[in-house]
């Protein structure tokens, strides 16, 4: 097995400043309003040009009717004598989608998201029909409960039957958040290919009124959310509670901006501030994703390391996740069970279209015990990064008689800047022998031990590149393994190409760390990795 480590080289040049362009959008303060935030995919940019539509359930009219602007936001009306609604949006290419039986006075002066996604088989909205989503709701005994009157104490039952003229793709069930794709939204209830399931949802950590998301897709991709409220109540559990503790091995605080775009199904929900101070909706720059990741120690970390004592302080049912715009004032945005933390790790993804690049976001955590919860702890604050894309300057693509030590030249599409530090850039140049096909030609070495070290040049600004094939050492790896190239220079007349195997600008302080990763083939900061698709193809001369 080949081990791979990267090395890294220190490279200064001049910066060249690149121009940045901040676009943002205000929205006027009203009563009886909401802003629906719409997003082709999890963590995403929004769908400009979106109409939504705001609709009396059971009458099927229409109160309103408007369309998204360039940031995927609208603000919708909301009516003074309607309990419940539903929200349509619709555009053509895109599946049809529509949140049923929201509570007016949930969103009133608060911001919704909903997933748009582009048509997988017609792309006409209008001639689409949406799933009809039956839910039923038992205790555990089978005996069924009326949620309307029924206070919930205890784990329940719900069996979803779905009816529709395509395929179902996907049922998605989740207490207290809209679910989708497990790795943005974490804990919840799923089930593919199926028109009917069921699932026991557990109650510990939820108290209260909360909203239940039952999440459809067929195969065209359309979506309905279908909402319910519960009045739960869980027992208090009387105990000396476990206040989260930062972890001491890593960054509390992670932010990733990913240039190549995810398209994960399902939504996160955000509420606004009220009236004139309502925030501005941003989301993930176009084509990319942008998320936070939050970490802290858990009560099993806690008590494996010794610093809380387990006969002392029981174990929490889970942990609430807060979030601040301002440092001041939290609104709660998530909540992780400590069964999925056992198994999965202490973490919560926040995929929310409120982050933006250079927005500097705060998180707390707390524990929760039944109906009880501990105090926060203030975790720190991030500002994630906009995104980039790498220029290919020489050799050109389509040159010819290049020298057979080139000079390769390349730079970052934009300068990033930090309040949290300076913005370092790392790269990792990559040639393809594009006769021999499969030999990739990358900068490193290989010890003894037939370890694999990769070199990668390190900028502390936004320079352009400028380096000659004889600057590095250079191996071959192949699905054979790794080999040090035999030659001082690239081979006389012959055909490569050039670009980047990792591309990526990175900023930390003393609690975060925020990534922009433009290409990673393979070095493990972009967990779904991300080739480059800008790469230039020449031809070697005789010298």
């Amino acid at each position: 097995m080949i081990t791979i480590k990267v090395r890294f080289v220190l490279y200064s040049l001049l910066i060249i400043l690149l121009p940045f362009i901040s676009v943002s959008c205000f929205l006027l303060p009203a009563e009886n309003r909401a802003t629906v935030y719409v997003v082709e995919y999890s963590s995403g940019s929004g769908v400009e040009n979106a109409m939504v539509e705001v609709i009396i359930p059971d009458a099927e009219k229409v109160i309103d009717r408007t369309y998204t602007g360039k940031d995927g936001s609208a603000v919708i009306r909301l009516p003074d004598e309607e309990e419940f609604v539903n929200i349509r949006v619709s555009k053509f290419g895109h599946a049809l989608s529509e949140v049923e039986n929201i509570f007016v006075e949930d969103i009133k002066n608060d911001t919704y998201t909903i997933q748009l996604r582009k048509a997988m088989l017609n792309p006409d909205p209008f001639t689409q029909h949406l799933p009809r989503v039956n839910v039923s709701f038992f205790d555990l005994l089978g005996n069924e409960l009326d949620i309307r009157t029924t206070i919930i104490k205890s784990d329940f039952k719900v069996r979803i039957c779905v009816e529709s003229s395509n395929h179902v793709k996907a049922i998605y069930a989740g207490l207290g958040k809209i679910p989708g794709s497990e790795f943005i939204s974490g804990e919840r209830f799923s089930a593919f290919n199926a028109t009917s399931t069921e699932f026991r949802i557990p109650i510990h950590g939820f108290n209260g009124t909360v909203d239940f998301h039952v999440v459809v897709y067929d195969h065209n991709d359309n979506r309905v959310d279908r909402i319910f409220y519960l009045n739960i109540q869980s027992p208090i559990r009387k105990s000396k509670m476990y206040v989260v503790k930062k972890t001491t091995d890593k960054k509390s605080l992670t932010a990733l901006t990913r240039r190549r775009a995810i398209k994960f199904y399902g939504a996160d929900y955000t509420p606004l501030e009220v009236k004139d101070k309502l925030p501005k909706v941003h989301a993930a720059p176009k084509g990319s994703n942008l998320w936070v990741d939050v970490t802290w120690k858990s009560y099993s970390e806690a008590i494996k390391e010794g610093s809380i004592d387990g006969d002392q302080v029981l174990e929490p049912d889970g942990y609430n996740i807060y979030r601040s715009f301002d440092g001041k004032v939290y609104e709660k945005i998530g909540f992780v069970s400590e069964n999925w933390v056992v198994n999965k790790g202490a973490s919560y993804r926040d995929g929310s279209p409120l982050l933006k690049p250079g927005k500097r976001v705060y998180y707390k955590v707390s524990t929760v015990y039944g109906a009880a919860e501990s105090t926060p702890t203030y975790l720190g604050s991030v500002v994630p990064l906009e995104s980039f894309e790498v220029i290919l300057v020489t050799p050109e693509d389509g040159a010819t008689g290049v020298s057979r030590t080139p000079t390769f030249v390349w730079g970052p599409t934009q300068a990033l800047y930090s309040q949290e530090g300076e913005v370092e850039y790392y790269y990792v140049i990559w040639i393809y022998d594009m006769t021999l096909g499969g030999n990739q030609i990358l900068p490193g070495e290989i010890d003894e031990n037939g370890e694999v070290a990769i070199t990668a040049i390190v900028a502390n600004s936004p320079v352009f590149i400028k380096v000659s094939f004889s600057y590095f050492d250079w191996i071959i790896m192949n699905e054979q393994g790794a080999y040090v190239y035999p030659y001082e220079r690239l081979e006389a007349n012959k055909v490569y190409s050039w670009g980047m195997d990792l591309a990526m600008a990175v900023v930390e302080d003393e609690d975060s760390v925020a990534f922009s990763v433009a290409v990673d083939n393979g070095y493990g900061v972009d967990p779904f990795e991300g080739e480059t698709d800008e790469f230039a193809t020449f031809v070697t001369g005789e010298k």
